[in-house]
């Protein structure tokens, strides 16, 4: 089964984790890293890659907020240095609950199709509900 990391700017790594909490409550090894502003991104990265890294993991995906960013970077440098330690790594940017579902509904399938997966998760929670009237 798939690893699941949120890396994104605090709170939203644990508040994502509480929608997906809420729709899947059995959920296990999903890990929410809410990254602060005035972090120091080396120390940072050492604890997280800590955090994930062990003898059981198989498969991980990263899930980060906004590509460019302190969390996202500090992602690059963990899913990195998880590749380079036989760990298959996936990254994706632009987090939303719809990806965090779908990354939990689809963990148990191979890590291109479940990245897959998740990228449409999100690309389909993404979507106008009311349209503006003409003037």
């Amino acid at each position: 089964m798939v690893r699941i990391a949120i890396i994104a700017h605090e709170p939203m790594a644990s508040a994502l984790l509480d929608v997906a909490l809420h729709v899947f409550p059995e959920t296990t090894d999903i890990y929410p890293f809410d990254i602060q502003a005035n972090c120091c991104p080396d120390a940072v990265s050492e604890l997280i890659f800590d955090a994930l890294y062990d003898m059981d993991v198989r498969k991980v995906l990263i899930l980060t907020d906004l590509c460019g960013a302190t969390p996202a970077n500090i992602a690059v440098r963990i899913a990195s240095k998880l590749n380079e330690h036989a760990v298959p790594t996936e990254l994706l940017g632009g987090v939303n609950a719809g990806m965090v579902l779908s990354a939990i509904a689809y963990r148990a399938h191979a890590l291109p199709e479940l990245t897959q997966k998740v990228i449409e998760g999100g690309i389909k929670s993404i979507r106008s509900l009311v349209e503006a009237r003409a003037d």
